[in-house]
C-alpha cells in the first residue's frame, strides 16, 4: 500500500493547509483464478474466475487529523472481476464499502455508510474464509455473513476503544420505507477479546426482510447476492433472519487454530419480504454450522491450511431437513510480501431435503451448485496486493 499525504499542493492551485495532518492511502488486491468444478449440470467446469484467498478490490481510505485525538476517516472500496472488468457486488461502484466517520482513542469510532456487520467483523476472523483458505470456505450460501458477501446499507456503527482486551461494536440501519421504522431495518452487535494468541469473539444479528435488507431483491424477486444457493433460497420470505455465532483461536504467527459456530433462523415464513414458491404460510427454518481449521508455516514462504465444517438445517413445518459437510484446503506460496501464488479444494456432500423440496444438492460457496449431492473444487491463482 502506497500512502499520498495530501498537504496542498500549490502547482495545482490547491489551498496549502498543513496545520491537520492528513493522508489519503490507495490500497487493492488482484487475485485471478483458474478453477475446475465439478457437477455443474453433470459436466464440469473449467473455467477464470475472481479470487481464492481474497476477492480483488481496490480501494482509498483517508484520515484528517482535527486535533485533540480526533480524527475524520472515510474508506471506499470497489469490488471486480479481474477477468472480465465488471463491478462485483451487483454492480455497485463501491460495493465492498463506503463510510464515512469520526475516530478517536479515547471515546471510540462512529462512522455511517455501507458496511460489513458485527457477523464478519467479529466472528468472521475466526474462520477459514477470511483468516486463510478464502471464499469457496465459507458457509453454504454464506448465509451467517462469516465471508462476509452481504454489507449492510444506510448503517450507522459505533465501535468502543479497546480496554484490557474488549472491544464491542453496535451497528443498525433504517429501511427507509414510509410509515415503518422497522421494514428493512438490520441491528447487530459484536463483542471480542484478544491476550496475546488467544482470541474470542461473538455476534448477534437481527435482519428484517432479509431478501431485500440484505439481498438486494424485491417481494417479488429473488435477491441476486444469494448466489441461487438452494439451502435457503427457498425461505427468502421470511420476516426475519435472526444470526447469532461465537469464534475462539489461538495464533503463534507459526501456526494457529480456530473454531466457530453459528446458529441462524429464517423467522415468519410466508410474509410479503421475497417470493414464496413452497407456499409457506408461517413457520421458522433453523440452521446450526460448526467449523475447525488450521493454519501452519512450514517456511516463511509456505503456508498450509485445511478446514471442515458441517451445517445442519431443521425440518420446516414437519417435513424435509439437510445436512452438509465440507473439506477444504490450501497450499500458498509468497513469492514476496505482496505477491503469492496457491492451490486450493474443497469437497462439499450434502443430504436431505433443500429449502426448495428438493434433494439437497452440493453448493460450494460462490460457485453454482451441483447437480448431484457432491461437489468438488480445485484451483490454481495468483494474487498480488497493492
Amino acid at each position: 500500500m502506497k500512502s499520498i499525504i495530501m498537504c496542498g499542493i500549490a502547482a495545482f492551485g490547491i489551498p496549502a493547509v498543513c496545520a491537520a495532518q492528513s493522508s489519503v492511502t490507495l490500497y487493492g488486491i488482484v487475485d485471478t483464478t483458474l478453477s475446475v468444478t465439478s457437477n455443474q449440470g453433470g459436466k464440469h467446469n473449467v473455467q477464470m474466475i475472481d479470487g481464492g484467498p481474497g476477492l480483488s478490490r481496490w480501494g482509498l481510505q483517508g484520515n484528517e487529523d482535527l486535533g485533540g485525538g480526533l480524527k475524520a476517516i472515510f474508506r471506499l472500496e470497489n469490488g471486480f472481476n479481474p477477468n472480465n472488468g465488471n463491478l462485483s457486488q451487483n454492480g455497485r461502484m463501491f460495493g465492498r464499502q463506503a463510510f464515512v466517520g469520526l475516530s478517536s482513542s479515547r471515546f471510540g469510532t462512529l462512522k455511517a455508510g455501507r458496511m460489513y456487520d458485527a457477523m464478519t467483523t467479529y466472528v468472521g476472523p475466526f474462520g477459514s474464509a477470511q483468516s486463510s483458505i478464502g471464499s469457496m470456505s465459507g458457509h453454504p450460501g454464506d448465509v451467517d455473513d462469516l465471508v462476509g458477501s452481504y454489507r449492510i446499507n444506510n448503517s450507522v456503527s459505533y465501535t468502543t476503544p479497546e480496554l484490557h482486551g474488549f472491544a464491542a461494536t453496535v451497528m443498525g440501519s433504517l429501511g427507509g420505507q414510509a410509515g415503518s421504522v422497522s421494514t428493512n431495518s438490520t441491528f447487530s452487535v459484536g463483542l471480542r477479546y484478544a491476550h496475546g494468541p488467544f482470541a474470542v469473539g461473538a455476534a448477534y444479528g437481527n435482519y428484517n426482510r432479509p431478501n431485500t435488507s440484505m439481498w438486494d431483491g424485491t417481494s417479488t424477486s429473488l435477491g441476486p447476492l444469494l448466489f441461487s444457493a438452494p439451502i435457503f433460497s427457498g425461505y427468502a420470505s421470511a420476516n426475519s433472519l435472526k444470526i447469532a455465532g461465537v469464534g475462539a483461536g489461538y495464533d503463534n504467527g507459526a501456526a494457529s487454530v480456530n473454531v466457530n459456530y453459528t446458529n441462524y433462523r429464517f423467522n415468519g415464513l410466508g410474509s410479503n419480504g421475497g417470493p414464496n414458491p413452497m407456499h409457506f404460510h408461517d413457520g421458522t427454518a433453523a440452521f446450526n454450522t460448526f467449523e475447525l481449521n488450521g493454519r501452519y508455516r512450514v517456511t516463511p514462504a509456505l503456508m498450509l491450511a485445511g478446514a471442515y465444517q458441517f451445517t445442519d438445517g431443521a425440518a420446516v413445518g414437519g417435513h424435509g431437513a439437510q445436512h452438509y459437510s465440507q473439506f477444504s484446503m490450501i497450499a500458498d506460496y509468497f513469492l514476496s510480501k505482496r505477491v503469492d501464488v496457491y492451490a486450493s479444494a474443497a469437497y462439499e456432500l450434502a443430504n436431505g431435503t433443500n429449502s426448495l423440496g428438493a434433494p439437497a444438492v452440493a453448493a460450494i460457496n460462490t460457485v453454482t451448485p451441483s447437480s448431484s449431492n457432491r461437489q468438488a473444487v480445485v484451483r490454481v491463482g495468483l494474487r498480488e496486493k497493492f
